[in-house]
């Protein structure tokens, strides 16, 4: 998942890099295709060196508890998405708008998230440990159950 989520900032990236020394040439010239594999190349390590950082956030996380945000935090937070969202396709991207945009996503996220609480249960110990969350279930045992020999039955 993290390839597809970074790809397109790390060509952005890799563009803003290259602009100042060496400008692009004409799309679809012949200088411009011999640039195209080493600049996928380019793009594929950055890609893989954000994919080696961020791939601990693609494991997901054990439900703690069943709460579920309020219809008032849910409603907020999307106007919040929804207002930044509209703000950049009505007036363009600067930086104040990028500025809204990621304070907005960041307040949104923080809002439904509940995290400090769940992590505050947790370590106080009043809350489910993930083995009682997923208990272990038969078809998941390390080793085969071994059947009890009866005492009267001489062995072969």
């Amino acid at each position: 998942m993290s390839v597809y989520l970074w790809h397109a900032p790390a060509i952005v990236l890799l563009t803003g890099i290259q602009l100042p020394w060496q400008p692009t040439p004409d799309p679809c010239t012949g200088a411009w295709w011999l640039t195209r594999p080493v600049f996928v190349i380019a793009v594929l390590l950055v890609v893989w060196a954000i994919s080696t950082i961020t791939k601990r956030g693609e494991s997901p996380r054990p439900v703690l508890s069943p709460r579920r945000p309020t219809d008032a935090v849910t409603d907020t937070a999307v106007a919040l998405l929804v207002v930044q969202s509209l703000a950049i396709s009505s007036y363009g991207l600067d930086l104040p708008l990028a500025i809204l945009g990621l304070v907005s996503t960041t307040f949104a996220v923080n809002f439904t998230e509940d995290s400090a609480s769940a992590r505050s249960r947790i370590s106080d110990g009043n809350d489910a440990t993930i083995a009682e969350v997923n208990p272990p279930t038969p078809d998941r045992r390390a080793v085969p159950p071994v059947p009890l020999r009866d005492p009267r039955v001489p062995p072969r």
